[in-house]
């Protein structure tokens, strides 16, 4: 499942998890953040024990996405150890994203 987080839940939700965490910054109107969406919704079925999946909307967290500088979306943020350690920019595909979240994991 890919739960929603905020300017507000997003130390709580990503920063401190012992696992690590795949954020999907985007907006609602965009039709390839809706499609990432669709694809986070795959991975994060296939990956959820191993890893959380996580959606910011970026029009309405300008926190987050000033912190994180991100200036096109989608923007795939991915997060081990407490910091962010990777970013992948623009729309990817489940098959893009699956060796990487692979990767992610077992490292």
């Amino acid at each position: 499942m890919v739960q929603p987080t905020s300017d507000a839940s997003f130390t709580e939700s990503v920063l401190v998890l012992d696992k690590p965490a795949i954020v999907i910054v985007g907006a609602p109107w965009s039709a390839p953040c809706r499609s990432a969406m669709t694809g986070a919704s795959d991975l994060a079925t296939e990956f959820g024990n191993q890893a959380a999946f996580f959606s910011l909307n970026s029009d309405e967290n300008p926190e987050v996405t000033r912190e994180y500088r991100i200036s096109v979306i989608p923007t795939y943020l991915f997060f081990k150890n407490f910091e962010c350690i990777a970013r992948l920019v623009g729309y990817q595909g489940v098959s893009a994203l699956r060796p990487r979240i692979a990767d992610l994991i077992q490292d």
